[in-house]
Formats: structure tokens, C-alpha cells, sequence
């Protein structure tokens, strides 16, 4: 069986070629003739990849099977959609799923995050150096929403300097600081706080802002974040933004 998750990787065709090469050579135990492949936040692939990935499900080999995981089944390829057949799954209860997470030992505020963003109850222990990154930008930016004019100058001076590691852990910050502020703005407008002390005051101070205008550019900022575009630039447009929202207030 191979998995791949392409939420968290920036996977090139070529790369996907050596994949599927690696697996087709492999030996089939007698025990099980099937070869499985899934694929995670499958939409998220380049389209020379679902271009590649639609050339095999064309023709699939005897024994082989494929599984793709996705969240948002209007950004795949419909000549890969109509080759499928469609499983619609109900996400699972956040707080449920926050609950597992304690009994890992994790806090309140970081049980309720992972089950905000990864409903599959993934190991989150690997990542929580992106989400300590993440939680200080967050702070930061919500400590700052009063000097909007500072904000610019938190991202070049503090974020930027990250991206010349290019690992991991930056991109994934990044990611999470997106996914953190749209999770305390959805809180406000539900009126559904997690008893976290942390969280609760920055939650407050967020609430005296344009909540549903911060909203509306996260959201923009998330769905450009997946694409190929400058992550610099991208970071620079919201901070232009958000000086909009405090011009127009």
C-alpha cells in the first residue's frame, strides 16, 4: 500500500512518476495479490499530476486499487471525477475528535485546533514546532490589530526571515497561522470559545474587529495559499488588506 498526503507536500510530476514506478515494482505477497494506492487531499495535486494520475486510472492494472481522499471534489479534474465512485463521508464531530486528542495529552487549545484542521485523527506530534510559530504570529497580529500599520512590519521582520530554511515546519506555520485565525473568527461569530486562557483573551481582543470583513480575507488568503504563488507576496497582500479594513472602520 502506498499513502500520500498531498496537503503536505509540494509533490512534482516527476516525483509522482518515480511513485507509481516504485510500487509497480514491487513484489506482490501471495497472501494479498492487491496493490492499493491512497491518496490524501487529492484536489490539491498539480495538474500535470491528475493529468499523470488519469493516464492510470484509465488503464489500471489487474489487482490494483486507488482511493483518493478529498475536501473539495469541484477543484479536481472531471475526467478524474467521472472515473470514480463517489463515497460521501460526514466529518466527524470536532469536539469528539478534540477529545481524543486529550487523551494524548495534549492542552485544550491544541486538541481543539488539530480537530479543527485534521479530521482524520492524524499524529499531530511532529508538528507542533509549526504550530508554536504559528501561535506567535497569531498573537502578534491580534496584539497589533489597534497599530494596523505595524502589521507589515511583523511579517518582513519575523515571518520572512523563516522562509530561507525552506523546510517543512515554515510552510506548515504559515498554513497554521491561516487556519488559527479563521478558527478564532468562525468562534466569535458561533459564540463558541474552548476553555483555553490563551485563547480566550486573544479571541476577545479579535472580537472588536471587523470580524466577518477578517473573515472574508482569510478565507481568500487560505484558498490562494495552496496555489503556486509567492508566499511573500501573498503575506504582503494581507497585510495591505487588513490596513483596508482599519482605513474603512
Amino acid at each position: 500500500m502506498i499513502y500520500h498526503d498531498f496537503a503536505d507536500s509540494k509533490m512534482l510530476v516527476d516525483d509522482f512518476r518515480a511513485l507509481l514506478a516504485t510500487h509497480r515494482d514491487l513484489t506482490v505477497l501471495e497472501t494479498s495479490p492487491n496493490k492499493v494506492f491512497i491518496f490524501n487531499q487529492i484536489e490539491l495535486a498539480n495538474a500535470k499530476i491528475l493529468n499523470q494520475l488519469l493516464k492510470s486510472i484509465e488503464e489500471p492494472s489487474q489487482h490494483t486499487y486507488w482511493i483518493f481522499l478529498c475536501d473539495n471534489i469541484d477543484a479536481l479534474l472531471m475526467t478524474v471525477v467521472s472515473r470514480c465512485f463517489i463515497l460521501n463521508f460526514h466529518q466527524v464531530d470536532v469536539h469528539l475528535l478534540a477529545n481524543e486528542y486529550r487523551k494524548q495529552g495534549l492542552s485544550n487549545f491544541e486538541a481543539y485546533f488539530w480537530a479543527h484542521i485534521y479530521s482524520d485523527g492524524r499524529d499531530v506530534n511532529e508538528q507542533a514546532e509549526a504550530l508554536l510559530i504559528a501561535r506567535e504570529m497569531f498573537e502578534k497580529t491580534v496584539d497589533n490589530f489597534d497599530q494596523c500599520q505595524l502589521i507589515p512590519i511583523i511579517f518582513a521582520n519575523e515571518w520572512y526571515p523563516l522562509s530561507k530554511k525552506k523546510d517543512d515546519t515554515f510552510n506548515l506555520s504559515q498554513k497554521y497561522y491561516l487556519e488559527l485565525m479563521i478558527m478564532a473568527l468562525n468562534d466569535i461569530l458561533s459564540q463558541e470559545v474552548i476553555d483555553d486562557e490563551w485563547y480566550m483573551a486573544l479571541v476577545k481582543k479579535l472580537s472588536a474587529r471587523n470580524v466577518k470583513a477578517l473573515l472574508e480575507i482569510y478565507y481568500n488568503i487560505k484558498d490562494l495559499f495552496v496555489t503556486n504563488v509567492d508566499k511573500k507576496l501573498l503575506f504582503d497582500k494581507l497585510a495591505y488588506q487588513i490596513l483596508m479594513i482599519k482605513e474603512d472602520n
